[in-house]
């Protein structure tokens, strides 16, 4: 089980290392707490390109390099590469990062939470199950959104 925080992104550094629809998934849901995202990639897929062209994320055309998780506070490590994906998360956490790593939850020291949000009243429902079932909290999340759109309307 994993004990629910919520944190303020407020003047911290998020690095999302892969550009690819988990990343752009991951980017998404933090652009709405965090104004400063650099994504690390030598490609990014539209829904990425999208999230650049509105100035969501500093983009670093290039491959993950030793150091570039050192000044980030949270870090998501999400490319199609085992090897990319556990150096990053394990580089991070030593320089102190938060870091969720997609394809292996043990890695990280936190796990991405199914997000259900309303920005007017500030009501933000945080999902998981421990990584346990992701299908269950991928549902769960979606009746939260449902929810709490007929409460906030």
């Amino acid at each position: 089980m994993h004990f629910p925080m919520f944190v303020s992104l407020e003047n911290k550094k998020c690095v999302v290392v892969g550009g690819g629809r988990i990343a752009a998934r991951r980017v998404q849901t933090l652009s709405k707490f965090c104004e400063d995202i650099t994504v690390i990639s030598p490609e990014l897929c539209p829904e990425m390109e999208i999230l650049l062209k509105e100035q969501k994320i500093t983009y670093c055309c290039r491959k993950y390099q030793h150091g570039d998780g050192k000044d980030s506070f949270l870090l998501v490590a999400a490319t199609n590469d085992r090897t990319v994906n556990h150096q990053a998360g394990k580089e991070a956490k030593s320089f102190g990062a938060f870091v969720s790593v997609a394809d292996c939850k043990e890695e990280g020291n936190f796990l991405f939470p199914g997000i259900a949000m309303d920005e007017k009243s500030g009501a933000v429902i945080g999902i998981c199950t421990s990584g346990k079932s992701p299908s269950l909290a991928k549902k769960i999340t979606q009746q939260c959104r449902q929810l709490i759109k007929l409460k906030f309307r």
